[in-house]
């Protein structure tokens, strides 16, 4: 049973169109609304004023606030869903950045495996793609990094899939 705390019990509700009216009776504890009632016994109200006599509000709350602090040291940490979500992503983001680099480098070993290919070529030499395409290489890449080749001056376009070597690269 409630001995502190007191509450206001609703009494009535009246609606007058869209508002509504509540009326509230004086804020009492629990504890006083039973030894109020003329229906509960004397013997349960004596038993209750005992009980409510040996109550030391300080030594309750005192007691309270040591149970919370030992509960506080079994606590186990739990990281807020928040901080899971943005620890997930930041761990999604470094892999893909991992993966990157790493498809990243094997582009770039397989553009000068390409350019010394091509650099080994005489001026004037004609040649298609599929003739320097390397093993593994995608033809969606060298197209790509021919027409960087073509940009630079290196090699000039003469047919469909054909090429000249027009410099000769250093």
């Amino acid at each position: 049973m409630n001995y502190f705390q007191p509450c206001q019990k609703l009494l009535e509700k009246k609606r007058n169109g869209a508002k509504t009216y509540k009326i509230h009776d004086k804020a009492r504890t629990p504890y006083q609304r039973v030894l109020e009632n003329s229906a509960i016994d004397k013997e349960v109200k004596s038993k209750l004023i005992q009980i409510r006599n040996g109550l030391n509000m300080l030594a309750l709350h005192e007691e309270i606030q040591s149970k919370r602090e030992e509960l506080e040291k079994l606590k186990i940490p739990v990281p807020s869903p928040v901080t899971t979500i943005i620890q997930m992503q930041r761990n999604a983001v470094q892999k893909l950045l991992a993966h990157e680099s790493a498809e990243q480098s094997k582009i770039k070993s397989t553009i000068e495996e390409t350019r010394k290919s091509i650099s080994m070529l005489e001026l004037g030499t004609v040649f298609t793609c599929k003739e320097i395409l390397q093993e593994g290489q995608r033809r969606e890449s060298l197209d790509v990094f021919l027409c960087r080749l073509r940009a630079e001056g290196m090699i000039q376009r003469c047919g469909w899939g054909k090429y000249k070597v027009v410099k000769i690269a250093i």
